[in-house]
């Protein structure tokens, strides 16, 4: 996967006696927290093992109704790759180590509208963005639970797309995925 690597350096530096806070924010504070601050989220380009192929999560919550990558918000203390190796796990159920998690970019997105109340307030997120090539048995996994996947609490469901012929599907998808579905079919030379 040489010249997937795209940016000029990709720093994390957690020092060694932070102590992330295990603190969960009922709605209303993680909505304050939304108005104040960019939350950071972790998001992974999931590649079949040929590249041929990437898995997408059809999103029932807001901010982005419709077809997203597979992740989520980072959390304290967390190194993207350590974000992106959790969001798999919960998500996916695969255990996958962040070393095999390859940074790819960033996007930038204030969405007009978000999950908690007030709604219209909407939430601004940076995404740090990484692919995984999954192994054969890792689809295999993926490719068994695709049924239970529909009562997932953020997804109606997930789908593998041909990355050859994504460009017949783009009104499918929103314009900020469609940015970096473009991005990675340059990267992948489609």
């Amino acid at each position: 996967m040489e010249g997937l690597e795209t940016g000029l350096f990709n720093v994390s530096y957690i020092e060694k006696d932070f102590v992330p806070q295990d603190r969960f924010l009922i709605d209303e504070e993680f909505a304050a927290a939304c108005d104040a601050l960019v939350k950071t989220c972790a998001d992974i380009l999931v590649l079949s093992p040929d590249h041929k192929r990437v898995l997408l999560g059809k999103r029932d919550q807001y901010p982005m109704k419709g077809w997203w990558e597979i992740g989520g918000k980072m959390d304290p203390g967390e190194t993207p790759k350590e974000s992106c190796s959790r969001n798999i796990k919960r998500e996916l159920r695969l255990d996958i180590d962040p070393t095999r998690f390859h940074f790819i970019g960033t996007s930038n997105n204030a969405w007009v509208r978000r999950q908690q109340p007030p709604q219209e307030n909407g939430v601004h997120d940076f995404i740090v963005i990484h692919f995984l090539r999954l192994e054969p048995a890792e689809v295999s996994v993926i490719d068994h639970n695709l049924f239970f996947y529909q009562y997932h609490e953020e997804y109606d469901h997930l789908e593998w797309f041909d990355i050859e012929t994504l460009p017949e599907k783009k009104e499918m998808f929103h314009p900020a995925l469609w940015q970096i579905l473009e991005k990675l079919r340059l990267y992948l030379n489609y």
